[in-house]
């Protein structure tokens, strides 16, 4: 059994997150308890905020950091937003059949996980032309991503199954390299950090922890 630590329960619903080393953004999907529709970088330790930036984007799905901007996937298109939450850029998701999870590479190199073509594609963000897809492992909800260890951690929503799981896939041909089943609450955001996988539910505001496979 999938050994699952609650973290914090939050005033807002997470739906995205982001590790970086000095705190972890969580992209609140709609409005709630602090402000409306913002990210908020918090701090690992008790999380306490640290940073904001306002979106102004409901039923956003998806989020990530990189390039001095943030970009959030929202009602099936991608937006890079200033610090100042002015957007800069407005994108059709790359396969046209929605977004959720976001992360940046480098200026040239983002993925996009594609929810409606199980797939998680890496694109061009100025253009979001895509480059090459990987599939992702079942024909469910493909929820937030990150890269880690040389692979793609895609995070699933099943309520069905439980709260979801997270695969760890090969980058180059979406090999299943293991599988972590988590029995609750559900997976929506993903991120990875000090050895562990955070993971936070809309349903329930919970941001939890488990251990990262070796």
């Amino acid at each position: 059994m999938t050994e699952v630590t609650d973290v914090w329960e939050l005033p807002f619903k997470p739906n995205g997150l982001q590790a970086m080393p000095d705190g972890l953004w969580v992209l609140e999907e709609v409005a709630g308890g602090q402000t409306d529709d913002h990210v908020y970088k918090l701090s690992y330790d008790d999380g306490s905020m640290l940073d904001m930036v306002p979106i102004g984007l409901g039923h956003a799905g998806g989020m990530t950091v990189g390039g001095g901007y943030t970009w959030v996937a929202s009602d099936y298109q991608i937006y890079k937003l200033d610090r100042e939450g002015n957007i800069l850029q407005r994108q059709i998701s790359p396969g046209g059949l929605g977004a959720h999870g976001l992360e940046w590479i480098d200026e040239n190199n983002m993925w996009v996980v594609d929810p409606g073509r199980f797939t998680v594609d890496l694109v061009d963000p100025a253009t979001m032309a895509i480059k090459r897809s990987v599939p992702t492992p079942v024909g469910k909800k493909a929820h937030d991503m990150f890269i880690g260890d040389g692979a793609i951690w895609q995070g699933i929503t099943r309520p069905d199954y439980g709260g979801g799981e997270i695969y760890k896939i090969d980058i180059e041909d979406g090999t299943v390299l293991d599988h972590i089943h988590i029995p609750e609450p559900e997976v929506h955001g993903l991120a990875g950090y000090d050895g562990r996988l955070w993971f936070c539910c809309t349903t329930t505001n919970r941001v939890c922890t488990v251990p990262m496979p070796s």
